[in-house]
């Protein structure tokens, strides 16, 4: 009796919990290959370098663990499943969970966001009810011995479902679509800050310099302020650097849709952020033959 009185509760009032949707061999059960991670066709290098994974840090608001009582040691479980696609994905020579005291790079991160909840979808009818999935995780990736950050990107997934009863979550989906996402930015944005922390500022800035700036400065704000699509979109699939009028000019191609340019100050290294721009506007820095090989 007291649970057809709690279920019609829930169906009337706003919705239950999913808590039945926490099968953590459901949760776990799948993996990314490296043709998920770098593409079809593609043949990425390791870096050659060892790298440790830390235990993620636990920061999800007091709500999302309300959301997932029942999932101990979630930190744990979820870095344990990081490391088994970082080894898959190919990224480093070596990639070690727990870390240990010989790796050159050190990979922390945060669990912001691991939750799902049921809610009423439709307010006239009792039985529709929609189910949401939502994951947040933030990694870092330090130099071992310095403590210098080489990189750092954000990898969110989420998933939606509605249906005529309590539907059950998809976290999985939700889980792997962060991870996903961690993994594709991982391996330019490392590469990224290697070759950033190569730049001498002490005497200005040469032409291979300046890109290295021009590229960490791209991939620090993942382009989203500039692209049409939410998602990054660095590496480039073109780009170059020219002289214009005592800076650098950048110049980082997508497709002849998404052109974006940087420029550089030749003495001091740092970014005009101010005259940077994107697309149309672009084509007043170029002459009538900018797109042509000769010119880059």
């Amino acid at each position: 009796m007291k649970i057809v009185i709690v279920l019609a509760f829930c169906m009337v009032f706003g919705g239950c919990v999913n808590l039945a949707s926490f099968d953590e061999r459901e949760l776990f059960n799948y993996s990314i290959s490296h043709t998920q991670v770098h593409g079809e066709g593609t043949s990425k290098k390791a870096i050659n370098m060892t790298a440790g994974i830390k235990t993620l840090n636990d920061a999800r608001p007091s709500g999302d663990r309300r959301f997932t009582m029942k999932m101990t040691d979630l930190p744990a479980k979820l870095t344990e499943k990081l490391f088994d696609h970082f080894q898959a994905a190919g990224i480093f020579r070596e990639v070690h969970y727990p870390s240990q005291p010989e790796d050159v790079l050190m990979i922390e991160g945060t669990i912001n966001r691991f939750m799902t909840y049921s809610r009423k979808c439709m307010g006239f009818s009792p039985f529709d009810f929609c189910v949401n999935d939502y994951v947040d995780i933030t990694l870092t990736i330090k130099d071992s011995s310095s403590g210098v950050i080489i990189a750092e990107f954000n990898g969110t997934g989420g998933d939606w479902n509605g249906g005529s009863w309590i539907r059950e979550g998809n976290l999985n989906q939700a889980f792997k679509e962060a991870a996903k996402e961690l993994l594709e930015q991982c391996y330019y944005q490392i590469i990224v800050g290697l070759n950033y922390q190569k730049v001498d500022f002490s005497d200005g800035v040469d032409k291979q310099e300046a890109l290295y700036i021009a590229q960490k400065y791209c991939a620090q704000n993942n382009f989203t302020h500039v692209a049409y699509e939410r998602k990054h979109f660095f590496p480039p699939l073109e780009q170059g650097v020219n002289d214009s009028d005592g800076q650098w000019l950048v110049k980082f191609i997508k497709n002849p849709y998404n052109i974006y340019l940087v420029f550089i100050d030749k003495q001091t290294g740092k970014v005009n952020e101010d005259k940077a721009v994107y697309n149309e506007d672009a084509a007043k820095y170029f002459p009538s033959d900018a797109h042509s090989d000769d010119y880059w």
